[in-house]
């Protein structure tokens, strides 16, 4: 059974507390990416919003009936929380949302990804925190 690979990156505005969340979906027999972006108001921390990538991400996942993940992120300290080789209290909650929505798939694995190996979802998480910041000035 193959695994879909998801990259997924959150983008943050220090001066809004806005974040924007971005995406992409490859393997598990998709002959082109599936993407998806999203922003969200009041968000704390860079923390707080690479954990809600994380969960809006694999809620996407979920609802494309997926079994097997692969899910990376440049953001060791969520890859720790989640793994359970760590807390983090300010994503607490998150990270129990994460591991409740993960119990829905046969097979995942969560793991560190550079940056430079997430450069398209880094760019659509940018992409949506700038719409974002334009429609909500």
């Amino acid at each position: 059974m193959e695994k879909l690979s998801v990259n997924r990156i959150a983008a943050w505005n220090k001066q809004t507390n806005q974040a924007g969340f971005g995406w992409i979906f490859t393997g598990h027999g998709f002959t082109t990416a599936v993407e998806g972006s999203s922003s969200q108001d009041y968000v704390d921390s860079p923390l707080v919003a690479e954990a809600m990538a994380m969960r809006l991400a694999l809620i996407k996942a979920a609802t494309l009936e997926i079994k097997t993940l692969w899910m990376s992120s440049d953001n060791r300290t969520l890859i720790r929380a989640i793994n359970g080789d760590m807390q983090a209290k300010e994503i607490r909650g998150i990270v129990h949302d994460i591991l409740d929505i993960s119990s829905v798939f046969v097979s995942i694995s969560f793991s560190f990804v550079s940056r430079d190996f997430n450069k398209e979802a880094d760019a659509s998480a940018k992409l949506s925190l700038r719409r974002r910041s334009v429609l909500n000035p």
